[in-house]
């Protein structure tokens, strides 16, 4: 049996918004909280953490209005602690196209870098050794560390040939 979704609870408390108006920065960011703390637990003492990743979450949606953006580095000292569902949830709640990447090649990695959609790379730490070092997988590594600024702000870039020509 389907259940009736029009009398349902919805999952988080959302203000009621007249069409064409657009809701208060703090009732997105409110209600985006409500659904991520009903599914991610921190330790106790860390729940800012929770607000961070609310923040990095929103920062996805106008991330084409930044030359650089910060980086979250999901880490627990634990095996199947949820790192990989953090990074769903962010595909969830990010902007269309946000995904996760799983052992990109180097061109793969480098074109995704042009679309203007978010990058979220699960296994990062296959990309670099324990020593934070880049590992077997150095091209990959340096397109993720120069990743943070754009081009035309000083950021890095690949050279290739295009036509015979060379271009960034």
């Amino acid at each position: 049996q389907v259940p009736d979704m029009t009398t349902s609870t919805p999952l988080v408390a959302v203000p009621t918004i007249a069409p064409g108006e657009v809701p208060p920065a703090y009732a997105a960011l409110d209600a985006a909280y409500a659904f991520v703390s009903r599914f991610v637990q921190v330790e106790e003492g860390h729940e800012a953490d929770l607000y961070t990743l609310v923040l990095w979450i929103a920062h996805l949606h106008a991330i084409e209005a930044f030359n650089r953006t910060g980086r979250l580095n999901v880490t627990s000292v634990l095996p199947a602690a949820g790192k990989t569902f953090i990074l769903d949830l962010c595909a969830l709640l990010g902007p269309i196209g946000t995904g996760e990447i799983i052992d990109p090649s180097p061109a793969g990695l480098y074109a995704r870098t042009d679309t203007g959609v978010p990058i979220l790379i699960d296994e990062m730490e296959n990309l670099f050794r324990p020593d934070g070092q880049p590992g077997p997988n150095k091209r990959q590594a340096a397109i993720v560390n120069g990743g943070y600024r754009r081009m035309h702000d000083g950021g890095p870039y690949v050279e290739r040939q295009v036509g015979g020509k060379t271009v960034k």
